[in-house]
């Protein structure tokens, strides 16, 4: 089965996040109205990370993100990344990051695992600003990135299985989470109530 390489830039809209200065950047929490690197975690984006930021009467339009565009760190020494879900539709994109709205021609979660892949991430880097350790993607960069852009039929089957991939990963790491914390809580009352006696 033959796969169709594109540039990126020819199938999806490509953009920079809002400049902000950071002093105006608030509190950080489930309120906020920004998204910046720094919410980007290993499941996506952490919703508890978003920053409030005063916008007065800036035009913002331009930097929102829609459910389902993928958004990269614009300068990182590893690159992070996250779907925006239904929830955050709307949300404002900070210039650390770099939007990518890929829909229909390419599954973002399809996009973001090849992004992950050694030939992704070698692709990125051939196309990245980097004179240091330290990758620095542009609008520019990014839109001649060259990705695979399998048939729809396809990108269903694969982004099922990416699903179910993260949905057991997800799970697997709440499931030990819950273990440990059972495991010390054991523990301790164990100590303390030989202590006790």
């Amino acid at each position: 089965m033959e796969t169709e390489h594109r540039q990126l830039g020819d199938i999806a809209m490509i953009f920079v996040g809002m400049p902000t200065k950071q002093s105006q950047l608030k509190e950080y929490g489930p309120f906020g109205n920004v998204l910046t690197v720094r919410a980007l975690g290993d499941f996506g984006i952490d919703r508890d990370q978003l920053v409030r930021v005063d916008l007065n009467a800036r035009d913002v339009g331009k930097y929102q993100a829609k459910s389902g565009d993928l958004v990269l760190s614009a300068r990182s020494t590893t690159l992070k990344m996250g779907v925006v879900p239904d929830e955050l539709d709307g949300i404002i994109v900070n210039a650390t990051l770099i939007g990518v709205r890929s829909m229909p021609a390419l599954d973002p979660r399809l996009l973001a695992a090849y992004l992950s892949h050694p030939d992704g991430l070698a692709a990125l880097d051939a196309v990245a600003q980097s004179a240091t350790i330290q990758m620095n993607l542009t609008v520019s960069a990014v839109s001649k990135l060259e990705v695979p852009v399998p048939r729809l039929d396809v990108q269903r089957q694969v982004v099922e299985m990416l699903t179910a991939s993260d949905t057991a990963y997800a799970s697997a790491i709440e499931a030990a989470h819950t273990r440990r914390r059972l495991a010390r809580r054991v523990a301790f009352d164990h100590i303390l109530g030989q202590y006790s006696k």
